[in-house]
């Protein structure tokens, strides 16, 4: 069995350069495929819609969106860990899939939040969660739509729910492990859903850097206590 020293030593000399190498050109290849189909439809086939509109709708997904891009690398990554966190932006379904993976496999084998093993457990569950989707993605594509079109109405609107299950399974997941952090967190997510006429992409910002701020204001002072 390897050494506990030699074990970091291996860790931060040659397993998070490598993460950091292959996680970072997975990504950068995956924005230049992504940006191929529109470029090569406008500057090669001549269907160009203009700038103004183009600048239009990058307005609206950035209003919309952009709170994202601080919001969900930061919130993720204490249980993504960082290999992890560049798998999951490259596979997508983080929030309804990959995270709980993650969460799932860390609780199985009890590791401590934030520790090595958390991150290779969670790496795991991730990786699991990829190859059970693309398997999962292929029969879907090919039989699922037949099927769902002939679910009845009652069927299909409780799809619109499952991600708030998802949600509400994480958290109490979570809060069993630290209830007074869900009690700290859980009235002011509330407030500003239903007391505010806040917009999403400031609401969920607030919600997360509060909890974060109140988590770490408490463990602070008990572990002063």
């Amino acid at each position: 069995m390897m050494d506990p020293k030699e074990l970091d030593l291996t860790y931060d000399k040659e397993f998070l350069p490598q993460s950091h190498f292959w996680g970072r050109l997975t990504l950068w290849v995956a924005v230049a495929l992504c940006l191929m189909p529109p470029v090569y439809l406008s500057f090669v086939l001549g269907y160009h819609p203009g700038w103004p509109i183009v600048l239009a709708g990058f307005v609206a997904i950035v209003s919309t969106s952009g709170a994202y891009y601080i919001v969900e690398p930061v919130s993720y990554f204490p249980i993504l860990g960082i290999a992890g966190t560049y798998m999951s932006f490259l596979a997508g379904n983080i929030a309804n899939m990959r995270l709980p993976c993650a969460a799932a496999a860390q609780t199985a084998i009890e590791a401590p939040q934030g520790s090595k093993k958390a991150e290779m457990a969670g790496i795991l569950g991730i990786a699991a969660s990829v190859l059970v989707n693309l398997l999962t993605l292929t029969i879907l594509v090919l039989v699922g739509t037949a099927l769902v079109a002939r679910f009845p109405p009652a069927v299909t609107k409780s799809f619109g729910y499952v991600l708030a299950g998802v949600f509400g399974a994480m958290f109490i997941q979570f809060a069993i492990r630290g209830p007074i952090y869900a009690v700290l967190a859980l009235p002011v997510g509330i407030a500003l859903n239903y007391a505010t006429p806040l917009p999403p992409y400031v609401r969920i910002p607030i919600s997360v850097f509060y909890a974060v701020f109140a988590a770490t204001q408490y463990y602070k002072r008990t572990k002063k206590a």
